[in-house]
């Protein structure tokens, strides 16, 4: 009989994949931008991965002909929904939403079977935040 309690927060790929595709969106536009940087590190640092790691993995993202493009693929909707709205706040932090940014997110809800009316309104209310 295990006494562990249930996981109730996104698994631990999830959480790897939701950096990689934080680090995807901010990158998507070719251009790193202060403010989304200090996001996503902030998302990272927070979730237990190191400050350096993620510093260069975002130094290395534009160059990176390995890193991937595609939007990732969660586990659970739920985890897919977080990410299009926190990825969303990205997309926006530097002051623009680029089109390029705006189609990835649209695919990434598609990918992950999400109604992309989600990304929609994510973009309205991170451009009221």
């Amino acid at each position: 009989m295990s006494t562990a309690k249930p996981h109730s927060g996104p698994d631990l790929q999830d959480i790897g994949l939701y950096l990689r595709g934080l680090v995807q969106i901010m990158a998507v536009d070719s251009v790193l931008d202060d403010a989304q940087k200090q996001r996503v590190r902030a998302f990272a640092v927070r979730h237990g991965f190191d400050a350096s790691y993620v510093d260069a993995a975002i130094a290395s993202v534009l160059d990176n002909e390995h890193f991937p493009r595609l939007p990732p693929r969660f586990n659970r909707r739920t985890t897919a929904e977080q990410f299009l709205r926190e990825a969303a706040h990205v997309a926006l932090c530097d002051g623009t939403l680029h089109a390029r940014e705006r189609e990835w997110l649209l695919e990434a809800a598609r990918h992950n079977e999400v109604d992309p009316a989600l990304v929609l309104d994510a973009f309205q209310a991170a451009s009221a935040d």
